[in-house]
């Protein structure tokens, strides 16, 4: 009887509604009320810094990819972006599918900083500005 109840009791409270287990983390600042859900979020900042490094039009498929100063955008240096701050991405130029892919990491890349691709759209850059 004693252990039935000491089971009954236990699965009880693990069961019981508790404000720790229903309360979402703050990651970002609490006051300004914005969320960061995991490590997915990434700044507009972040998605501007890409843009400029590794959207540049210049380069094509076969190129190197990592440390190219054909992949950084023309008008970088106008934005604060020197011949230092390069694209670091180790596939950007390859003309190699990956797992399961239909597209080359050129093309996926060439997809992601046209105008109204996602990488774009996160910066803020072309039709979203």
């Amino acid at each position: 009887m004693k252990t039935t109840a000491t089971a009954f009791l236990a699965l009880a409270a693990l069961l019981a509604p508790s404000p720790v287990i229903g309360r979402e983390a703050m990651l970002g600042d609490e006051s300004t009320g914005q969320r960061r859900l995991g490590f997915y979020y990434k700044s507009q900042e972040y998605y501007e810094s890409l843009w400029y490094r590794c959207c540049g039009t210049d380069g094509k498929a076969g190129d190197e990819s990592k440390n190219n100063i054909v992949w950084q955008r023309d008008d970088a240096a106008d934005n604060g972006y020197d011949d230092t701050q390069l694209c670091k991405c180790p596939v950007r130029g390859s003309d190699s599918k990956g797992w399961w892919s239909s597209q080359t990491y050129f093309a996926k890349w060439e997809d992601k900083c046209a105008p109204g691709g996602s990488i774009a759209q996160k910066a803020k850059k072309g039709d979203f500005e």
